[in-house]
């Protein structure tokens, strides 16, 4: 009894969450507990910055994807996204600065 594509395929992302997650656990890699920082650091400036375009990134993903959409409420989406990946940026600032010392 072997292991399918399917069953691989379907598999795949929760293998992969494994091993990211071993990585993590058993080596002093220290660049991989900023990951969480810079990523959402990195969606804040791209969603800021697109608040003063004519459209926004937002705007411009979900127009894509269904042309239909209600336009006012992806620019309250898009004024809600940047503070709160902003928040989460600080949030994990916080957790590696401040409380890594005491989760050891």
């Amino acid at each position: 009894m072997g292991f399918s594509g399917k069953m691989i395929k379907a598999l795949a992302p929760f293998i992969g969450m494994f091993a990211v997650i071993a990585l993590f656990h058993f080596t002093d890699f220290v660049l991989l507990k900023y990951y969480p920082p810079i990523a959402n650091f990195g969606f804040f400036a791209v969603f800021f910055s697109s608040l003063f375009q004519e459209k926004t990134v937002i705007q411009k993903i979900a127009l894509a994807a269904e042309p239909d959409a209600d336009e006012i409420f992806l620019y309250r989406l898009q004024q809600y996204l940047p503070p709160k990946k902003f928040g989460r940026c600080i949030t994990d600032l916080f957790h590696i600065f401040l409380l890594e010392p005491f989760l050891l």
